[in-house]
């Protein structure tokens, strides 16, 4: 809101309010910095219970519905037509469903590959830490500068 209210009367031009807003982006580049460490954070510390997973997998039909996709594109029959007589097996006790590596695999129009998706990833990962360690040196110069500046 600082910043809206410095650049709502700016029309033009050369303003020396502008100034007034490098303060404000370090703040909200601070914040940033401190919000993807603790994200960096939560991801780092997310476990995942496999066995608990795997139970809940062997269970309940989860892929029900992503095979009634994979039909209804092979056969070139409505999803929803598919959808409803799945519906109908599982309501009879039949278990339909697909693999959990073939439903996160399935030949869907728009459908990543998996392993494409954990490059992808990692790859946005590693950018946004080169980022942080650029920005964490930018602010380090920063704070001894500011030091400089106010001991004199």
């Amino acid at each position: 809101m600082a910043m809206y209210s410095i650049l709502r009367p700016v029309e033009s031009g050369y303003q020396l309010d502008l100034q007034e807003l490098t303060r404000h982006l370090w703040a909200i580049i601070r914040i940033a910095v401190e919000g993807l460490s603790i994200l960096t954070d939560f991801i780092n510390g997310v476990r995942v219970n496999e066995d608990g997973v795997s139970e809940s997998l062997s269970k309940y039909v989860v892929t029900a519905a992503e095979y009634a996709e994979v039909r209804s594109m092979r056969d070139g029959v409505p999803f929803r037509d598919v959808y409803n007589e799945v519906a109908r097996e599982l309501r009879k006790g039949v278990r339909v469903g697909l693999g959990v590596n073939e439903a996160l695999a399935k030949p869907v129009q728009g459908s990543s590959n998996p392993q494409f998706i954990i490059n992808e990833a990692r790859a946005r990962i590693n950018e946004v830490r080169e980022l942080v360690a650029r920005i964490n040196s930018i602010v380090s110069r920063l704070d001894e500068v500011e030091n400089k500046l106010l001991t004199g």
